[in-house]
């Protein structure tokens, strides 16, 4: 499921500058989110989970506009990556990751991926050749017009990127692949 969309294939509501599909979580993504439309970035928003944020956003937030967000699933998710310039990747808190199944799945579609910076990530991806990282909103409005303005340079992350999920066995193949592997070596060591 995870692939490069051809544009030509990808209805007009997916395109934009940067999109996040993922769940909402109050860890100061709205507020990063808010900033990226203040900045004049068309965003597109997907997820589960966001009908807790309306309450908290001020009255004149942009993402008001967004409601009703719904996740993206199945072809649609794939739209929404692909149909998008840059992705986001938030990690949860919550969930206290390291690095999630997005971090691959953008990668693998082709796609200039804007994560949250972790030690991990940065172990399998090289910072500013294969993904593109921030710590704080200032570096992430930073890295995102870099990233919107230099097309060459966004399409040299998303190929880099691409190429060392593959290369690396991080696509969902591979990680399957190593996971019967290691089921098999389990259940026929001798005893």
């Amino acid at each position: 499921m995870d692939h490069p969309e051809s544009q030509a294939d990808i209805p007009e509501r997916f395109k934009c500058d940067v999109v996040f599909a993922g769940h909402y979580e109050d860890d100061g993504r709205v507020e990063m989110l808010e900033s990226i439309c203040e900045a004049g970035y068309k965003l597109n928003l997907f997820g589960g989970g966001w009908n807790a944020a309306l309450p908290k956003l001020r009255a004149d937030s942009p993402l008001r506009g967004h409601y009703p967000i719904s996740p993206a699933v199945g072809v649609d998710y794939r739209y929404a990556i692909c149909g998008a310039k840059v992705a986001l990747c938030f990690l949860s808190a919550l969930n206290q990751d390291t690095y999630t199944r997005r971090s691959f799945q953008i990668p693998a579609m082709k796609v200039a991926m804007l994560s949250q910076y972790t030690d991990d990530l940065v172990t399998m991806f090289v910072p500013d050749v294969e993904a593109v990282f921030f710590r704080n909103q200032e570096e992430l409005l930073t890295k995102l017009q870099s990233l919107i303005v230099d097309a060459q340079h966004r399409a040299a992350i998303a190929g880099a990127g691409y190429a060392t999920v593959y290369a690396d066995g991080h696509d969902v193949t591979a990680r399957m692949g190593a996971w019967l592997k290691s089921v098999l070596t389990t259940f026929t060591k001798p005893s």
